[in-house]
């Protein structure tokens, strides 16, 4: 009877996980992760099968993240493979699309079903982000090989934040005649310092991509976390041209030399990549800037200034401006980017006549209200990205070809808001915008380029052994104590 019971157990929970195993198979979608910056697949079309487990966008994109570096900032995706929500242009980011069509749904709550194709994209312009201005949906990019998977750190966000609160004088943003704009008075920049403390508090507790670099220009350290983090991205491998980018910058303003630190030579495998404009132009003229602002140039290395400035000269526009790929529209962020690079080499006439040309229309993109805008949108880092540009030609705040109704100095604090910048007037405080913000006040307070690397003004912080020092004290005199106590019992005896 007993083994009668049992064998009908057994076929019961055979039963069982027959029925848990259908109820689980809920059909096959077509996968793939791709990014229009490059224009190719970082994960390659593949058919995946449908479960409870995966039947979100959200959920399969995690449930394949073993196979990406990807950052999740709760159920929104920040950066995949290293390509960066906004770090090539004020819609560049993550969204994902069903047969094609980008959803009006969040990825968690979009319920996948059989037989449909998923694709995260990697999207550059407002189109491609699926903007509600735009009606055309986007097609599904032709198909590519695989590529090499990338790495890159995963940023930590503290919670907490000052609560320092600035006044933005009224005065900044008086309305003008239109007839003759109003001259930036020259106390505008001693006010535009009052922004920076209370923004550097900010980011020290919400480090970004450049805080090193931002605070670093006002001679503050690099958060202990945010600098043990770069350390560790910069000994990994596989590392994108941006990513090496941003590290050098970065790790020169947290006195670590990137040439030296661990026989790494961040500067010479930099300038030694072949795919060194791969990832877009701002690849290239980011390389540009970190070159030209290089104290100790590199030596026997495949690219040098001169080969890096044709690349970026030969991707400038008819009408002066500077774009991500070459059908695409002109960007004021890449453009400002560019005029920052070039403002080295003004000595050079090809050189002299873009920069000529891309401040003329960079002007001609400035708003009333003194701001510049990323395709469509009134935001913080493309008012920054101008100044830093034209502080770098040596051209002066109050500029009127700078000045509309408002003055391009109101324009960029009208984004500041408490204690920190943000991306957009009413929005959340942002990192990237506090950042560019403290660049482009640095920026305006030199009358020149802030990108300066100089190796002789790193002083690498010495480790504390102090610790190390009172514990082999204490394990000497208690091992003294010990030898004594024995002695002492010896004698007695």
């Amino acid at each position: 009877m007993k083994r009668i019971l049992s064998l009908l157990l057994i076929i019961c929970m055979l039963n069982g996980a027959v029925l848990i195993s259908h109820a689980e198979d809920l059909g096959t979608v077509t996968f793939s992760v791709y990014e229009y910056v490059g224009n190719t697949y970082l994960l390659a079309e593949r058919p995946v099968t449908l479960t409870a487990e995966n039947n979100t966008p959200l959920k399969l994109l995690q449930q394949l993240s073993t196979e990406l570096n990807i950052v999740f900032k709760g159920a929104y995706v920040s950066s995949i493979n290293g390509f960066t929500e906004r770090e090539h242009g004020v819609y560049s980011g993550w969204v994902y699309t069903v047969n094609g069509a980008i959803q009006d749904r969040a990825a968690a709550d979009y319920t996948l079903k059989d037989g449909e194709k998923l694709q995260w994209r990697y999207a550059v312009t407002a189109e491609q982000a699926g903007m509600a201005a735009y009606t055309t949906t986007p097609t599904i990019p032709p198909t590519h090989p695989p590529v090499t998977t990338i790495n890159q750190a995963t940023k930590t966000t503290p919670t907490t934040t000052p609560t320092t609160t600035v006044t933005v004088p009224s005065t900044l943003f008086t309305t003008a005649p239109t007839t003759a704009p109003a001259p930036i008075i020259e106390s505008y920049l001693d006010t535009m310092m009052g922004y920076v403390t209370p923004t550097i508090l900010y980011l020290k507790n919400n480090p970004g991509s450049f805080t090193s670099f931002s605070i670093g220009l006002y001679n503050a350290k690099t958060p202990s976390k945010a600098k043990k983090a770069l350390l560790e991205e910069a000994g990994k491998e596989n590392l994108t041209v941006t990513d090496i980018e941003r590290l050098i910058i970065n790790l020169f303003y947290s006195n670590v030399n990137p040439d030296t630190y661990r026989n790494m030579n961040l500067t010479k495998k930099l300038f030694n990549r072949a795919d060194i404009g791969k990832q877009g132009i701002n690849a290239t003229i980011y390389a540009l800037i970190i070159y030209g602002g290089l104290k100790k140039k590199p030596e026997n290395v495949m690219w040098n200034d001169t080969k890096l400035m044709q690349e970026v000269l030969d991707a400038q526009q008819t009408d002066g401006s500077f774009a991500l790929g070459k059908d695409m529209a002109g960007d004021v962020d890449i453009t400002a980017l560019a005029v920052t690079a070039l403002s080295r080499y003004q000595s050079n006439p090809n050189a002299k006549s873009a920069v000529d040309k891309a401040v003329l229309w960079l002007s001609s993109k400035q708003n009333k209200d003194g701001t510049f805008s990323g395709m469509s949108a009134s935001n913080c880092e493309s008012t920054a990205c101008v100044i830093t540009a034209i502080s770098s030609l040596g051209i002066s705040l109050d500029d009127k070809r700078f000045t509309k109704d408002k003055s391009i100095t109101g324009g960029l604090l009208s984004f500041f808001k408490g204690n920190a910048f943000v991306h957009t007037i009413g929005g959340e405080h942002d990192g990237m915008a506090s950042e560019q913000a403290l660049i482009a006040i640095k920026a305006s307070e030199m009358g020149t380029s802030p990108y300066v690397f100089d190796i002789s003004t790193i002083v690498e912080e010495k480790p504390d052994h102090s610790g190390l020092f009172y514990l082999g004290l204490a394990i000497y005199l208690l091992s003294a104590a010990g030898i004594g106590y024995f002695i002492f019992r010896r004698i007695k005896r």
